[in-house]
Parts: structure tokens; C-alpha cells; sequence
């Protein structure tokens, strides 16, 4: 199985990755914790960040458990403070 997500990245992370979106391919059966875990290996400075980022799959917010099948798009989000 040979599935690719577009990934769409916000705020600190896009200032991390350098990017605000990329395609990602993976052969194997992906939840979301797994992919988090590989991004934090492609960009290290996302490991800080984790515990506060938000997944939305396809617009909608899944929790970290939530099985990939291909063809989605994963949206990383952190929370905004300001005043």
C-alpha cells in the first residue's frame, strides 16, 4: 500500500518546517501519533510542539489515534494567544 497525504502547516510550525504545505508518501498503515512521531524525526524543532498541536483531517479534528488511508489532508495546528 502506497498512500500520500497533503500536509498543510500553520503558525510556528510552517515557520519550522519552512513550508505551508508538502506531500507526504508512506507504504505502511500510518495513524496520526505515528506521523507526528515521523515529522519530529524530518524536523526536530517540532518536538517542543507536540503536545499542543491540534490534527485536523480533511477539516475536521481527529484524535491522535485516527487511522490514515491516503488521499487525506492533515492540517497541523497550534493554538493562538494574543490580546
Amino acid at each position: 500500500m502506497n498512500s500520500s497525504i497533503s500536509m498543510k502547516y500553520f503558525s510556528v510550525i510552517a515557520e519550522i518546517t519552512g513550508k505551508k504545505e508538502e506531500m507526504l508518501s508512506f507504504e505502511e498503515e500510518m495513524d496520526l501519533h505515528r506521523l507526528l512521531e515521523m515529522l519530529t524525526e524530518k524536523y526536530p524543532g517540532l518536538q517542543e510542539y507536540i503536545p499542543y498541536i491540534r490534527t485536523a483531517v480533511n477539516q475536521q479534528y481527529e484524535s491522535l489515534d485516527y487511522t490514515l488511508s491516503g488521499d487525506e489532508e492533515i492540517a497541523l495546528i497550534t493554538p493562538v494567544s494574543g490580546g
